[in-house]
């Protein structure tokens, strides 16, 4: 501050000016980061400290030792007061995370996620066992949470922040837009991964502003390193650590590890720190710590060796070892811990190995990753030649003209070549396969940070995010490895003609993972990438061109294939290669049909398809099974419609099932073809599978898509005439088990038919679950009990209801989905069972929990019957595809069993409880065959045998009762 206030006296009256305006707002970071060490501008003061003792001698304090700009100075003051603006976060700013798809996705399935699932663990949990305390232990570990997501990007909220809001900060950038974008680039900069800084557009050695030489790249170092060594003792101060607790538990360490401080110089030759920890946590802490200074130091050390400015400027000397580093942590006299320097280490060959081959589920999966690079290669010069050409920039590549999106053909080949066996000295003929884009390239710069970086992805930087609008596929910078799987000779030629480095068209040659690189020029003239691959194990003529229909079925560009002289052009499907109309050749006028519907739905793209048949009625969605299973049987000339798979794409690629078919015969009667876009969906490593949804056949799980069936839904249901009038609920219950959108079919109303007062009326599901009481009811000879050999169109037993009965009949019941019924009767219990005068038994089910009276059987209950003679019998659906049976406690076996149940339950002396299980099963399954079937004597045998067990308890020996199938259904006649 010396050396500007005598160099540039109006620049330092602005970093004057500036503290005094950051220094209330630098205050407020405590209110979201409380569990953090200080931030506040004292923390600033430290770093603009630290910076000057690594430029400045003791003995010459205005003199740097390096030649240093007064603008560099200035941009070093500012962006120390400036960098941590970003943590201050307002409660409205807090209630705006809340709601964002970013925190959405961070706390699903991002870094954040484990830490919300504990989170919403405690709320619902029963530790404390008082609700209000873990609600607010659970709020203040949300406060560290979200505190934690604004930490991750707080460099870059910084710089949003100040240039908004110049003015208010002293209008620091004096009117210089260059001056605005240095200083914030180097505020950015501290929160960059180190290859960051070899940006050579935004962290330039040499720029011009205010007259005075700027080297970016230096101030961007010497920043970070400024606020790494701000290890003052008050940064942890014992207050403030009482006032924020309780910490999150890895926070106590970070406050007290500057504590634990013994000695400490930095100068511009040497940095000295020593300290003498009291626990592991601290010790690890300030190793991990100060390796990262060490590493930073390292890192510099290389950047600066290739500046044009400050190249003789020379990093201090740094060494973390307890012994012999001039960074020395180290236990205190009364620490009870041993320090070790074990920690894992990779095997790189090893790690190279699984990369290669066990993340990839197919075969050939490394030309998929080698399409992906190219596509989004492709994307990257679409965009820019849009720039260039004037044009607007669309939200997804899609969205461009195709005539324009023709011109970045992919290009696939396979051949031969021939190659030399360095064994037997002899050419011998291998396959060659060959993918070519028309993308934007690579240059030296390119190849050296990304290419060649197993786990660092261009597109994952913030120059990509800066420049290009869309997703990219490629982001973990593993893909291309999966070639050497399959082949040791693999060449890349690459041109980049935007490339600022002048290096032209480059060829690559690379025989392994960890192999030396050979690097030419060669004479490539377009631009783009062409990579070539020899393979070891050779490929069937038409495999690639199969495998790429399979693989890119919604791509934007046109992919040219020539498998072995066979050339083929793949371009995006359109829905026509699916829907259609053919006539139903069983009845005159109808027709069968496959209808699309746009997905209609931003960041997703696609179609969803319906089978339909249209009669002269209207149109019905109900009938695929009928039209697959038995239209066929019914005319020579009738044929199994065909109808396409699901399918997922993201950025036009498939993800998921490895199957090659294109499409098949039995799935149906709906199905979704979508291509995901949007940056709300991200890929695991394995490309084999996608979000949790994608394996659902229709998309559901998808809020998006769900939303859109809904709507086809609703809108089919108020056109067609099978929905409407007495007998529609019929219809939309078929459409039910179909469509498996259940919060569409709760409020759906005129769902379930009910007498309600002996009058007949259609109530919602919603509207049904909620009655106190539900009836149903059980004929011995209703055909829904199949002691008829067929089933008539109309059930002759029809119920006599009560003013008080909730009923419905079995032959409704009959044709609920089993998806109502179980929603229905889930929460009910059989609370009793009464005649009706039609001679039917009524069964009433009351709403509220229930224990079931069997151990691993939900669908048997226990009433009274008056025949003693009945064990059990058997109902309706109850819960999903069993049939309900109850229990009849007058009767001396029924009770017999309960009491076995209750006695396991009390871990009394006995059979253990698989052997109850096994007793139960059997019982449920002879109530519902009702005839000498296996089980039956199954259950006759198994009982016997209990029977001879020695010193069994008198309360679980079984009755001397004669078992006959008869006595486990209601009697025929009554």
């Amino acid at each position: 501050m010396a050396f500007l206030q005598e160099r540039k006296p109006l620049l330092y009256s602005k970093i004057i000016e500036l503290r005094t305006a950051v220094e209330a707002w630098l205050s407020l970071i405590p209110n979201t980061f409380p569990h953090y060490t200080s931030h506040t501008v004292h923390h600033s003061d430290e770093i603009v400290l630290q910076i000057s003792k690594l430029l400045f001698r003791d003995d010459d304090p205005k003199q740097p030792v390096v030649q240093l700009s007064p603008m560099e100075a200035y941009i070093l003051a500012a962006s120390a007061y400036l960098h941590d603006a970003g943590m201050v976060v307002s409660d409205k700013e807090k209630t705006e995370i809340f709601g964002s798809a970013d925190w959405k996705e961070w706390t699903e399935s991002g870094g954040g996620a484990p830490r919300w699932r504990e989170i919403q663990d405690l709320r619902r949990g029963s530790s404390p066992p008082d609700e209000g305390t873990r609600h607010f232990l659970a709020d203040i570990q949300t406060r560290y949470l979200i505190a934690e997501f604004v930490r991750r990007t707080h460099h870059l909220r910084s710089v949003d922040l100040f240039i908004r809001h110049q003015s208010e900060l002293a209008g620091f950038a004096i009117g210089n837009p260059i001056l605005m974008k240095t200083v914030s680039d180097v505020c950015a900069a501290h929160g960059l991964r180190q290859h960051e800084l070899e940006d050579k557009d935004r962290y330039p050695d040499r720029r011009d502003i205010e007259g005075d030489t700027v080297n970016v790249r230096f101030l961007a170092i010497l920043l970070r390193l400024g606020d790494l060594l701000d290890m003052s003792y008050d940064r942890a101060c014992p207050l403030l650590l009482n006032a924020v607790c309780p910490l999150p538990p890895d926070s106590l360490a970070h406050w007290t590890k500057y504590q634990r401080l013994t000695h400490s110089l930095t100068s511009p030759d040497k940095l000295e720190r020593t300290a003498e920890c009291e626990t592991q946590e601290e010790h690890r802490f300030l190793q991990d710590w100060c390796k990262w200074i060490e590493d930073e130091v390292a890192n510099a050390r290389v950047l600066m060796s290739r500046a044009e400015r400050h190249r003789d400027w020379q990093p201090p000397e740094v060494k973390v070892d307890p012994e012999v580093g001039t960074i020395k942590i180290r236990p205190a006299s009364q620490a009870s811990y041993i320090p070790s320097d074990w920690n894992f280490k990779l095997d790189q060959d090893e790690v190279f190995q699984r990369l290669i081959k066990d993340v990839y589920d197919h075969p050939q999966s490394y030309l998929r990753e080698l399409i992906q690079n190219s596509l989004d290669a492709n994307r990257c010069q679409l965009f820019l030649d849009l720039k260039k050409d004037g044009l607007a920039i669309p939200e997804y590549p899609t969205q461009v003209d195709e005539k324009y999106r023709s011109r970045y053909d992919l290009r696939i080949s396979i051949g031969h070549t021939e190659v030399l066996n360095e064994l037997s000295g002899q050419m011998e003929q291998r396959q060659l396969l060959t993918v070519e884009d028309r993308g934007i390239g690579m240059d030296r710069q390119i190849i050296k940070d990304y290419f060649l970086q197993a786990g660092r992805s261009f597109y994952k930087t913030e120059e990509f995010r800066r420049t290009f609008r869309f997703v990219p596929t490629s982001r973990f910078g593993l893909g291309f490895l999966s070639v050497f799987a399959v082949s040791n000779l693999v060449t890349v030629e690459t041109y980049k003609p935007s490339s600022q480095s002048g290096d032209g068209p480059i060829r690559l040659t690379l025989t392994g993972p960890r192999n030396y690189l050979l690097l030419e020029k060669c004479r490539r003239r377009s631009a783009g990438t062409k990579v070539e691959v020899v393979l070891q194990e050779s490929l069937e003529s038409g495999e690639i061109t199969k495998l790429i229909a399979h693989w890119c079925p919604r791509v934007e560009f046109p992919i040219l294939i020539n498998d072995f002289g066979a050339e083929t052009t793949l371009t995006a499907e359109l829905p026509e290669k699916f829907a259609y109309e053919a006539p139903d050749v069983t009845e005159e006028g109808a027709k069968f049909a496959v209808r699309h519907f746009n997905i209609n739905r931003p960041g997703i793209e696609g179609e969803l398809y319906v089978f339909a048949v249209l009669t002269s009625r209207g149109e019905s969605w109900t009938s695929w099974r009928w039209a697959n299973e038995i239209y066929p049987t019914l005319h020579p000339m009738a044929r199994r419609p065909v109808f396409p798979e699901s399918l997922v794409c993201f950025q036009g690629v498939r993800v998921g099932s490895s199957d090659l078919y294109p499409y098949v015969h039995s799935v149906g009667p709906i199905a979704s073809r979508l291509d995901f876009r949007s940056d709300k969906y991200h890929l695991p490593l394995s490309r084999e599978h996608l979000f949790t949804h994608a394996r659902k056949p229709q998309g559901a799980g998808d809020p998006a898509v769900e939303s859109r069936w809904e709507e086809l839904l609703a809108q089919h249901l108020a056109e067609t005439d099978w929905a409407k009038g007495e007998n529609g609920w019929r219809y939309k219950q078929r459409l039910v088990g179909d469509f498996p959108f259940p919060s569409f079919w709760e409020g759906q109303p005129e769902m379930l038919p009910l007498s309600i007062g002996g009058r007949r009326r259609l109530l919602s599901l919603q509207e049904a679950v909620l009655l106190p009481m539900v009836t149903t009811v059980v004929h011995p000879k209703s055909p829904f009990y199949r002691y008829t050999k067929e089933k008539p169109e109309i059930n002759p037993f029809v119920p006599a209801w009560t003013e008080r009965d909730f009923g419905i009949s079995d032959d409704d019941l009959y044709q609920l989905s089993s998806e109502h019924t179980k929603t229905l009767f889930s929460g009910r219990y059989v609370e009793g069972v009464r005649w009706l005068s039609s001679g039917h038994l009524g069964v009433d089910w009351k709403l509220g929990s229930h224990e079931p009276p069997l151990i691993g059987e939900e669908s048997i209950g226990t009433t009274t019957f008056e025949d003693p003679d009945v064990i059990c019998f058997r109902l309706h659906r109850a819960t999903g595809s069993d049939q309900y049976v109850l229990l009849n406690t007058r009767n001396e076996l029924a009770r017999w069993i309960l009491r076995v149940n209750d006695c396991c339950r009390r871990s009394l002396p006995g059979p253990g409880i698989d052997q109850i299980k096994v007793l139960n099963h059997l019982v449920k399954w002879s109530a519902w065959f009702q005839t000498a079937s296996d089980e039956f004597h199954t259950l006759c045998e198994f009982i016997t045998r209990w029977r001879e067990i020695t010193d069994l308890p008198s309360e679980l020996a079984p009755p001397s009762t004669r078992l006959s199938p008869t006595m486990f259904r209601l009697p025929r006649e009554w």
